[in-house]
């Protein structure tokens, strides 16, 4: 089973929709607003980091697919679920990560036997 941001995305979207119209009605779903998308790269870098520390040293006692779905929820939970800072995270991620934490980049990426962390969340 491959876990992804696009998945968690989805799944949020339509939580965040029936929530949405049990609490304000039956609002349309193009009424609903997101938050606009991170800015700050340096907050985005210090949110990301902090999620690849703790990972990376679980990582190699788990399967990749086990460390895919953790680094995959873990994301989500440290930028709110919010669907736009969600985007940007994955369109970012190695830029981030390279930048501000690589040796957590390489050892999961070594884990996921992958070429890029954008590939393992997307």
């Amino acid at each position: 089973m491959k876990l992804t941001i696009s998945c968690v995305l989805c799944a949020l979207s339509v939580v965040a929709v029936a929530c949405t119209e049990s609490a304000q009605g039956s609002k349309k779903p193009e009424q609903i607003t997101t938050a606009p998308p991170l800015t700050d790269r340096r907050a985005m870098s210090e949110k990301l980091c902090k999620v690849l520390n703790e990972i990376a040293p679980q990582a190699p006692q788990l399967a990749a697919v086990g460390t895919q779905a953790q680094l995959v929820m873990s994301i989500a939970s440290a930028f709110d679920a919010n669907a736009e800072a969600l985007r940007q995270v994955a369109d970012e991620i190695d830029t981030v990560a390279a930048a501000s934490c690589p040796s957590a980049r390489d050892a999961l990426l070594k884990v996921l036997k992958m070429q890029s962390l954008q590939e393992a969340v997307r």
